[in-house]
């Protein structure tokens, strides 16, 4: 059962989670109990996944939304049902903070204390999960906002967050048939099927570019263990090799498109040569895969100076050619992927007027919270990146 009574100050968070989360129709802000051990589920692409736990007799502040209590947990709400009677005596409006974007991963099961004496217990924040977190006086703490209320967690038992690997791929080929791609955008069909099988091993889920994008603007929890795939070109290659291990793994990707390379049917695969995808490939495989733009006609570089055509056009015709992207596929590109990761102030500016919220580029790092939205980073993947390596590109390190 939950009991409610009058909150006198407005629960921490609200007032900026409810400005990124226009659909909750609030009705006020209040004290509540659980009566028994009551678990936090986050939502992560429709799949719920245990993140904490609520314990008896602990006083939260949290809002309620209809038939569900809108739970303050890391930078936005997760929302637990309301299936016992309820008290209400009256409402309050929430208080104002702000986000918070240092984040770290609990590295085991955590209780969460009310001060850095831990005298006592508010809750439990489970092992692999992310959470909003800054300094406190005692540098053995961290600070968190736990249900509504302060709470305190030892720093010893979470890691930085380093961010979120995306990774880039491009074309993959078994080496028995490598003929021609002996480059650093080619990688070994052996390889690609231990690297995915890392991942499975080591409990990594997928994640795709609009829960990427939820989570950078605090819409969005997730857990430690999360990574994204993408391939950039739209090479048949990509599904011939890489669709069967990601469908049977159930990972996502995200394959970056040329626009004007893309055929109504795809070329019959021939490790000599490359082919593009077809439209029929679009619809056949978008169990596994999203796609996006890597432009419809700029992934050249000018035949004098080599320089990229991303990085010599006009506002006016980059943001033409993002466009006839998505009029020519008939779908509607948000994310875009720079040719060779190359652009410029002119180009950056024609992707937000053509609708993108994110582009990535080639340089390497990780994405996290802050970074700007049209200049992310990715890890690349080469043919001369080993296991050792690869390891240290999706772990937290």
């Amino acid at each position: 059962m939950l009991k409610f009574r009058h909150a006198l100050s407005g629960a921490i968070l609200f007032l900026a989670v409810f400005a990124a989360n226009k659909a909750y129709a609030v009705e006020g802000t209040y004290s509540f109990e659980v009566e028994k051990e009551t678990p936090v589920v986050m939502n992560v692409a429709g799949e719920k996944i245990s993140a904490g736990v609520l314990l008896p007799n602990v006083e939260y502040s949290a809002a309620k939304d209809g038939e569900k209590l809108l739970v303050p947990f890391s930078n936005l709400v997760e929302g637990l049902p309301l299936n016992e009677s309820v008290n209400v005596l009256e409402t309050t409006e929430p208080s104002q903070s702000s986000l918070n974007p240092d984040m770290v991963i609990t590295s085991r099961q955590i209780v969460v204390f009310d001060n850095v004496q831990a005298e006592h217990a508010i809750g439990i924040l489970n092992r692999n999960i992310r959470y909003a977190a800054s300094e406190s006086s005692d540098p053995k703490w961290l600070k968190i906002n736990f249900a509504g209320r302060e709470g305190y967690i030892l720093k010893s038992f979470t890691e930085k967050d380093e961010g979120i690997p995306v990774l880039m791929y491009h074309h993959i080929l078994k080496d028995s048939e490598n003929v021609n791609f002996h480059d650093n955008m080619t990688v070994s069909y052996d390889e690609f099927q231990k690297q995915m099988d890392y991942l499975q091993a080591k409990g990594f889920r997928t994640i795709d570019l609009p829960t990427l994008e939820q989570y950078l603007k605090y819409n969005q929890n997730l857990p430690g263990k999360v990574v994204v795939l993408t391939f950039d070109d739209g090479l048949v290659s990509t599904i011939h090799y890489a669709y069967p291990i990601l469908q049977e793994k159930h990972f996502i990707a995200t394959d970056f498109v040329i626009g004007c390379r893309l055929y109504q049917h795809s070329l019959p695969f021939n490790p000599e040569s490359l082919q593009y995808m077809g439209f029929n490939d679009i619809v056949q495989y978008k169990d596994v895969f999203s796609y996006e733009s890597h432009t419809y006609a700029m992934h050249l570089r000018d035949k004098d100076t080599f320089t990229p055509y991303m990085q010599m056009y006009s506002e006016e015709e980059v943001e033409g050619d993002l466009l006839h992207w998505n009029e020519f596929t008939g779908l509607k590109s948000t994310y875009l992927a720079y040719p060779w990761g190359q652009f410029n102030k002119t180009a950056e500016t024609a992707a937000a007027k053509a609708g993108i919220h994110m582009a990535f580029t080639t340089e390497t790092g990780n994405v996290k919270i802050g970074d700007p939205m049209l200049m992310l980073k990715r890890q690349g993947v080469s043919r001369y990146h080993n296991m050792d390596v690869f390891t240290e590109k999706v772990e937290n390190n």
